[in-house]
């Protein structure tokens, strides 16, 4: 059996973060923070989408059913990727903030 990682995380080719169904309903009107939040909270989801698949093989693995080693490695490693960038974007976000936060007006 053959595992595949989740569809509809909205990770497409090569990697690139799609922005399909990102757009405001009608009579609605879009903030930048709007933008923000439901970016983050993509990420926040294929990150974690990454971490359940990656556990999945771990899983099957350790029970000892058939699996790709192959695949089961890089879904761990996509997974542990996704942490390190996430940790990685969070940590600039958190500079930025406490920069902006000690300036002098």
């Amino acid at each position: 059996m053959q595992l595949t990682p989740p569809q509809g995380t909205g990770i497409g080719a090569g990697g690139a973060i799609s922005t399909a169904g990102m757009t405001p309903k009608a009579g609605e009107t879009a903030s930048p923070f709007d933008d923000i939040v439901q970016v983050t909270a993509q990420a926040v989801g294929n990150v974690e989408a990454s971490m359940a698949n990656a556990d999945m093989y771990a899983t099957r693995m350790a029970l000892g059913e058939d699996v790709d080693i192959h695949s089961a490695m890089l879904a761990m490693e996509q997974a542990s990727i996704a942490v390190d960038m996430t940790l990685q974007i969070r940590n600039r976000a958190l500079e930025a903030y406490r920069e902006i936060i000690s300036m002098q007006v």
